[in-house]
């Protein structure tokens, strides 16, 4: 995996995390 991949998959982790959090509040 390159850098820049796992740099996007983190973002991504940390969108889904935040909407989930947003949901749940």
């Amino acid at each position: 995996m390159s850098k820049d991949n796992n740099q996007d998959f983190e973002v991504s982790l940390q969108s889904a995390v935040r909407q989930t959090l947003i949901a749940a509040a």
